[in-house]
């Protein structure tokens, strides 16, 4: 529940079994090719394209170098590809180790080739809503936060169709306290919606065309100060401070 305490909410994911048969985060897409291989592929397409689209401004840019992992990077999910924003707007060292969480609904469907595109170009982690799969996500981050990665998560979990802040999930919460590590908050512009907006049908059904730009603009990102969350709280407590 809500009100449960991060220390009974470790109890339970530790003693709850993995579930078969998952998407799984690809070890080798974290080692030392995988690093390069994407390195690449933003260097030479991914960026490129996105800034092609949308001139980014960068607020607050003195915070860009107090970013450091392990930790967990929050943003405003207002439109597609929108976490390209917060990989743009860290250094070239500090995106090496930068992994984004999506959706495990990607990995199946009519659009499920995004997945691999995303595990190659961003190191995409599978993630899953349903309590009963946790342990699987959990060891994911785990994984990543051992290692001193950097991995971007929307507290949100949807896409802000309507382009108004959605209700946060608890989960930044609670990899937060468990793992005693910081967050860094970024804002999106809103006018993002406007400029790159989620298709009517859900992502994964959607066709292609869905997936391009609706028009070319300016846009911005706003690094917030790093924070952490306080031990003591229920998650519910801890979540709607992040909100806030």
């Amino acid at each position: 529940t809500g009100k449960t305490r991060v220390k009974e909410l470790r109890v339970i994911i530790k003693k709850s079994e993995k579930v078969t048969g998952l998407t799984r985060l690809k070890k080798d897409i974290v080692c030392g090719i995988g690093i390069v291989r994407k390195t690449l592929l933003q260097d030479i397409i991914l960026l490129p394209f996105h800034s092609f689209f949308f001139k980014l401004e960068v607020i607050n840019k003195n915070n860009i170098k107090k970013i450091e992992g392990p930790g967990i990077i929050i943003f405003n999910h207002l439109g597609l590809m929108d976490g390209i924003c917060c990989i743009r707007a860290l250094s070239h060292e500090q995106r090496k180790k930068t992994a984004v969480a999506v959706t495990a609904d990607f990995w199946r469907g009519k659009n499920q080739w995004l997945s691999s595109l995303m595990e190659l170009g961003v190191t995409a982690i599978p993630i899953y809503y349903d309590a009963a799969k946790a342990k699987n996500a959990f060891d994911s981050f785990s994984y990543l936060f051992d290692k001193e990665w950097l991995v971007i998560i929307s507290p949100e979990g949807e896409l802000e169709r309507s382009g108004k802040l959605s209700k946060f999930n608890n989960g930044v919460a609670y990899l937060a306290t468990t793992f005693n590590i910081p967050i860094y908050p970024m804002k999106i512009a809103e006018n993002y919606h406007e400029l790159y907006p989620p298709p009517e049908v859900d992502v994964i059904k959607a066709p292609v065309t869905d997936m391009i730009p609706r028009k070319r603009g300016k846009t911005s990102i706003t690094i917030g100060d790093k924070l952490y969350l306080k031990q003591d709280k229920s998650l519910d407590e801890s979540t709607e401070y992040l909100f806030n």
